[in-house]
């Protein structure tokens, strides 16, 4: 199957599709988030197709007028009816449908995905130093205007417009979802880490600083009560979820998928390796003269049996994408012999 969805408007989709080695017409679903809104037929005259030499058949083509308001919609997704395959530009935001240059913000190059206590803050620092503050987005004076808090989405769409034209990469606590639904041209950075002892960082931080929690015990921080605490709970899966179907945010497979299609997978147990693997994968020379939120390793009594084995249980799922992850990474690191 071969398509492409060349034009989208508030109004209305243009493109061709067609099955290969075939003369048969395809159909093609239109989806709004996850509403399925109408089934229709590639069949149209696209003499240009044929001329190109895409595809022998010029009856390929789509021109479709939307039935409703789409603006009260996040997404756009044309998929073969068939398969389910997505077409090449088949899958746009609505946001982006509303601005002229189909994009959020011009030249947005890289999307890092800061997952919680995996080195993300150090690495976030590296790229502010190598690449300049004007080129990240938060950067430090953004965070201080901020109250050291990375933007909510709703904040980010309404701020990024405004902000400076000059920023290439986007860095925050935003999941794989964001990256599709806004980004989706910006190659992918994330970094994992032990699930064990992400959760273990992750809960000393909460007992430090949040008010919330403050002089609570580390297994009553995770426990939350009568369920597992969400900051904590398969938290690597969660974010790497693709954000079309809520019901998919745990999905491991899915995870996976979209940790496979990312450009660049750092691990924080192997820090400075993951600094020569980005500097390869990119073109950058990155020095590796940071390591922020380094914690004391001081004896904590509260790390003990029981609570491992309560992260243990509740972190299966990132358990079994960390492993995945070490091993794309190692395969990327002997690809690029590093």
């Amino acid at each position: 199957m071969l398509g492409y969805l060349e034009l989208a408007s508030i109004k209305k989709i243009r493109g061709w599709a067609f099955k290969k080695n075939s003369s048969e017409h395809v159909s093609l679903s239109i989806f709004l988030d996850d509403k399925l809104t109408d089934i229709i037929i590639a069949d149209k005259p696209r003499k240009d197709v044929v001329d190109a030499g895409i595809h022998k058949s010029e009856n390929c083509g789509f021109d479709y007028v939307f039935k409703e308001d789409i603006t009260k919609y996040n997404m756009l997704k044309v998929v073969f009816s068939s398969t389910g395959e997505i077409l090449r530009e088949g899958i746009i935001p609505i946001f982006n449908i509303l601005n002229k240059n189909n994009s959020l913000v011009p030249n947005i190059n890289y999307f890092f995905i800061h997952i919680p206590k995996t080195a993300g803050t150090s690495f976030r620092l590296e790229m502010i130093k190598y690449h300049g503050e004007d080129k990240v987005f938060p950067n430090t004076q953004d965070l201080i205007n901020n109250k050291e808090f990375y933007h909510t989405e709703e904040e980010l769409i309404t701020v990024l417009p405004n902000e400076r034209n000059s920023i290439e990469i986007i860095s925050g606590h935003y999941g794989f979802d964001i990256k599709q639904k806004y980004f989706i041209n910006s190659k992918t950075i994330v970094f994992l880490r032990d699930p064990i002892k992400r959760a273990v960082s992750n809960l000393k931080h909460l007992q430090r600083f949040s008010t919330q929690f403050k002089g609570k015990k580390l297994l009553e921080i995770a426990k939350y009560g009568n369920i597992c605490n969400p900051e904590i709970y398969n938290r690597q899966t969660a974010m790497l979820w693709d954000g079309n179907n809520i019901n998919d945010k745990f999905n491991l497979e899915k995870a996976k998928n979209n940790l496979k299609n990312i450009e660049f997978i750092g691990i924080t147990e192997n820090y400075k390796k993951s600094i020569a693997l980005a500097n390869k994968t990119f073109n950058w020379q990155i020095k590796q003269k940071f390591f922020a939120n380094k914690s004391k390793r001081i004896l904590n009594l509260q790390v003990n049996t029981k609570l491992i084995d309560f992260l243990t249980i509740h972190n299966q799922l990132d358990i079994e994408l960390y492993k995945y992850a070490i091993e794309l990474f190692n395969k990327d690191c002997n690809n690029k012999n590093i």
